[in-house]
């Protein structure tokens, strides 16, 4: 005879191993809360075009996203046309989502709106909140500021949107201590994808996808780890280590959405060295456009540089399609100076690991187009004084470096180390003023090096 409780404890664990496994595979719900520009009006095809589908299709099987964008409707509960009175706003709350993207205020710039009702505005956002919040407690929320009208249509005006609306959002985001995602600034320029001034076209509502896309990635995804003593971690491909002046993943989206239609002659590929350069996709900080001209003239140029990125970050970032149907004349390879600063979510590498890095990287570029010739960069130098502490491991990984990429099919190895220094071993500040990033002058130092390997095509 079979004990019983044995098998009613064996159920039990089975049970819970089921719900656990069923809970661990449940999708993140994204909402995307908004008006005619979330719902998609004047697409020809928004369940494909509208900015959710498109974010929907950069997420994955491992997120939901649904669209809950009103045409007409204003964040204003006083507004012609109330958010909080349509079937939208009830469906939202129902579904409980993970994470709310709200991407209204547009059509509270007419003038039967704020105008008419100036104190509503931010009372009605915080009462949307708290009910959003309500549905779901751990919901994560990002705030979105409105792309721009060029300038006005359909009674909407970008003066007023520009003046009043933005700046209530704002507080609103700082009130409430939640992420404000700016969808103005980056689309200032875009008035050709805006047909008719206030709707985004499917490029531009692509950019928005994008744009959310990364703050979604951030409020869901923690920095990864990197800290195991027992491998190698600069060989094991990890997602984004640190948090920097940008978004790791929405630069991620844009290089997947820029790379293939490029079709470039060279990639640069880096860190923060070669991101901070120049070129597209466009970096917040450009600290050497002069010598980027200079270098590159009229040749298609895509730069993967991604500030604090080591070789494993790297490395994911090939793994995922950055490089996929690439094909330039010559890759460019500067990484492995953050691979000596270790911080919380990643310890410091030894120079033998970082080359084990390079040198990976090295072999998935030659994997996937074996045509490109690769130029690795020997690390720059850091620090003003010769005595400083990242001087010693770069020299060594430099001096590996020389070694082991010597008569490898097309590659070259290109040290410029003593570029930067003077006989003492002095760096001048004003080639890299904060002792890490080139200035124009240091990249004009760079620049000038790749132009004389002769490689450029």
């Amino acid at each position: 005879m079979i004990p019983r409780l044995p098998i009613i404890r064996f159920v039990s664990v089975l049970v819970f191993a089921l719900v656990a496994s069923t809970s661990a595979l449940a999708a993140v719900k994204v909402a995307c809360v908004g008006d005619s520009i979330t719902a998609g009006y004047a697409l020809a095809d928004p369940a494909c075009d509208a900015y959710p589908a498109q974010l929907a299709r950069l997420l994955g099987d491992s997120y939901e996203v649904r669209n809950f964008g009103v045409s007409a409707a204003t964040l204003m509960d006083a507004g012609n046309y109330p958010y909080r009175e349509r079937p939208a706003h009830a469906e939202a709350l129902a579904w409980g989502a993970d994470v709310v993207v709200i991407a209204l205020g547009t059509n509270d710039t007419k003038l039967d709106n704020l105008a008419a009702h100036p104190d509503n505005f931010l009372p009605s956002y915080h009462g949307l909140i708290a009910r959003l919040r309500a549905a779901n407690p751990a919901a994560k929320f990002v705030l979105c500021l409105p792309p721009p009208a060029f300038p006005e249509g359909m009674g909407i005006s970008n003066q007023i949107l520009e003046a009043q609306i933005l700046p209530l959002i704002r507080q609103v985001a700082a009130d409430e201590k939640l992420t404000l995602l700016d969808l103005h600034t980056p689309l200032a320029d875009a008035v050709e994808h805006f047909p008719d001034k206030i709707h985004p076209d499917a490029v531009a509502a692509g950019r928005i996808a994008r744009l959310v896309y990364g703050e979604v990635m951030f409020a869901t995804t923690p920095p990864a780890q990197s800290l195991d003593p027992a491998v190698n971690t600069a060989v094991v491909p990890v997602t984004r280590l640190e948090d920097d002046s940008y978004n790791w993943w929405t630069r991620h989206a844009e290089v997947l959405a820029t790379g293939a239609s490029a079709a470039p002659e060279v990639v640069m590929i880096g860190d923060s060295i070669t991101h901070f350069w120049a070129g597209e996709p466009r970096a917040n900080n450009v600290n050497g456009p002069q010598a980027w001209s200079a270098t590159f003239g009229a040749r298609r140029v895509l730069n993967l540089g991604f500030g604090w990125d080591r070789t494993q970050n790297v490395l994911w970032r090939l793994d995922h399609g950055e490089f996929a149907g690439l094909h330039p004349k010559l890759v460019v390879l500067n990484i492995g100076t953050n691979n000596f600063s270790g911080t919380e979510h990643s310890r410091a590498n030894t120079p033998e690991e970082v080359a084990a890095g390079i040198r990976a990287i090295r072999a998935k570029l030659r994997e996937l187009s074996p045509e490109t010739h690769v130029l690795v960069m020997g690390v720059l130098p850091r620090g003003h004084q010769s005595g400083d502490f990242f001087r010693a491991p770069i020299r060594s990984l430099n001096a590996i470096l020389a070694r082991e990429l010597v008569g490898e099919p097309n590659t070259t190895f290109l040290d410029i180390w003593s570029r930067y220094l003077d006989a003492e071993g002095r760096m001048a500040p004003a080639l890299m003023p904060d002792v890490t990033h080139p200035s124009e002058a240091g990249y004009a130092i760079w620049g000038k090096a790749i132009a004389e390997s002769g490689l450029l095509p």
